[in-house]
């Protein structure tokens, strides 16, 4: 979640998919990144959540973000990273999505992901990455003010 109003600003026009002509891409963003919908496993996120208001809300979108993530991938394999290593690259797979954690502190690994020629999709969130590698998508990178 952002925290600086100024990168909120500045990332604004990157909401809710405006700007994003990939059917695919507009779909995933659409029901996936900003789904409002509740779901079952809400109730369990909200027990977990410890800290003051403000520590809870960002814990709380991040949380509910990263489970909506988890139940759109099913059986594929989700790989949700804090760095980049040899050991993540090797999990890689065609129908796998990583979710890189800390995007700001890894820009980087985030480049470097992003350039790598299996990628073929990846949505910058500010404070996450997450990068599809499907050989079928056409390859591109969205900015998502999330």
């Amino acid at each position: 979640m952002i925290h600086h109003p100024l990168i909120w600003l500045r990332r604004f026009r990157h909401r809710k998919g405006y700007g994003v002509h990939s059917p695919f891409a507009y779909t995933f963003l659409r029901d996936v990144i900003y789904e409002s919908n509740h779901y079952y496993a809400y109730d369990d996120i909200e027990k977990e959540l410890r800290g003051n208001c403000w520590q809870r809300m960002v814990k709380r979108k991040r949380e509910r973000l990263l489970f909506r993530l988890k139940n759109w991938c099913g059986d594929r394999p989700f790989i949700h990273a804090m760095s980049w290593s040899v050991d993540v690259a090797k999990q890689l797979s065609p129908d796998a999505m990583l979710v890189l954690d800390h995007l700001q502190d890894n820009r980087v690994a985030w480049q470097r992901i992003r350039k790598d020629g299996r990628t073929r999709v990846t949505f910058d969130l500010y404070d996450f990455g997450i990068a599809l590698f499907d050989p079928e998508l056409t390859k591109q990178n969205y900015i998502v003010n999330w």
